[in-house]
């Protein structure tokens, strides 16, 4: 196969998945696994382990991990970063709202100390998998996220 062929394959696949790494990475797929059983400090580690990465899929879960155990602040920077930087819709809307519904929760806060120093122990039971999406499925959302129902 000739070169130019090779690369407007690579191309090709490099659009098709968005340029995203995370799918095919082992570290993150374990990463991934402990976020679904409620492991998100676990989860978080092993992402940071990843380095600074320009993986939206990678952000978006490093903001759900650190929402999840409580860091209101690396979260908020996390989805601003998913928000303004991925090429995915659903993340970047998703993102958007957490991020909103962030700053009302805090606006409502009367608390006004160091705050995100205290880890959640417990994982947040849910009626829907956590599990991150498989390419046409659905995104993990923000803890506290609820969907609008039709009347």
């Amino acid at each position: 196969m000739d070169t130019q062929i090779k690369i407007v394959i690579l191309i090709a696949f490099l659009s098709l998945s968005g340029g995203n790494f995370a799918w095919s990475n082992p570290t993150f797929e374990k990463a991934r696994k402990d976020y679904a059983a409620g492991k998100y400090a676990v989860c978080l580690q092993k992402l940071e382990a990843l380095g600074q990465s320009n993986s939206d899929l990678v952000h978006y879960y490093k903001a759900l991990c650190h929402q999840r155990t409580n860091q209101a602040t690396q979260a908020k920077s996390e989805y601003s970063w998913v928000a303004k930087n991925s090429t995915n819709p659903s993340l970047r809307a998703n993102a958007g709202t957490a991020l909103r519904s962030m700053n009302k929760a805090a606006a409502h806060s009367s608390y006004s100390g160091a705050g995100n120093v205290f880890s959640q122990n417990q994982p947040q039971s849910s009626s829907r998998s956590d599990m991150a999406p498989a390419l046409g499925q659905r995104l993990p959302e923000p803890p506290g996220w609820q969907r609008c129902q039709p009347n």
